[in-house]
């Protein structure tokens, strides 16, 4: 049974980490300009096997692009959660650091019969996602699309969130089959695609060269906002 106690303990934590979130960059720079073992020794002793308080921690340094910092409270960790590990591979991401990023990504837990009824971190959906996104914007297509061969032989099902970084890829890469076999595999297992999506899937025929395969998909949506006519007009610009 849920305890007042642990109430205002979860009331706290949460505080903690407002505050923690809401850091300004000179706070991080005095953390730089300590030792290793005096930086974080009272957050440690009031955090110890708080999650939140550490994410969050991680949340500042990564907002400031302080990478190494970051690194260092994710490694003091005593536990990591999905949350954790995500966080570290969106920063990575944002500061370029692909091959770190795709080294953490390799080094989530997977799902096994010990995680089955624990919140221990593990490789969801949002890591493969983190990582595809990753790819993306770095421009490195190809290994976004093996990845997501990767992911789809594991059985991990897509979301929102994949469709759009796959479809950016396949429109940087100019890959119009690997563009028509992702929209097929949607296709097949009845994946409902936003305006987001739809919007992502024209602009990736027009990238590849196919003006008429991106007006179609424009004139099979039903309900067309103001999103999916710019991207046609822009689609039809390239051309």
């Amino acid at each position: 049974m849920l305890r007042w106690s642990d109430v205002q303990k979860m009331k706290y934590t949460w505080r903690v980490a407002q505050e923690l979130m809401r850091v300004t960059p000179p706070v991080f720079g005095n953390f730089k300009r300590t030792t290793k073992d005096t930086s974080f020794g009272g957050f440690e002793m009031c955090c110890v096997e708080d999650v939140v308080c550490w994410n969050a921690m991680i949340d500042g340094y990564v907002k400031y692009s302080e990478m190494e910092l970051a690194k260092l409270v994710f490694e003091r960790m005593v536990c990591r959660d999905v949350v954790s590990w995500n966080t570290m591979i969106n920063g990575y991401a944002l500061v370029g650091s692909i091959k770190e990023a795709k080294r953490l990504f390799d080094e989530i837990p997977e799902r096994n019969v010990v995680y089955w009824n624990s919140m221990l971190a593990r490789r969801d959906v949002v890591s493969w996602n983190a990582m595809l996104a990753c790819y993306a914007q770095s421009g490195k297509s190809n290994e976004a699309m093996e990845l997501f061969n990767e992911m789809r032989d594991l059985g991990v099902k897509p979301t929102e969130a994949t469709i759009v970084s796959l479809s950016s890829a396949c429109g940087h890469l100019g890959a119009l089959d690997q563009g028509a076999s992702l929209h097929a595999y949607i296709s097949e297992h009845k994946i409902g695609l936003t305006t987001i999506q739809e919007c992502g899937r024209v602009d990736m025929y027009a990238r590849c060269g196919s003006i008429s395969l991106a007006t179609e998909v424009f004139y099979s949506i039903e309900l067309k906002d103001v999103l999916i006519w710019n991207t046609i007009i822009t689609s039809m610009a390239m051309h």
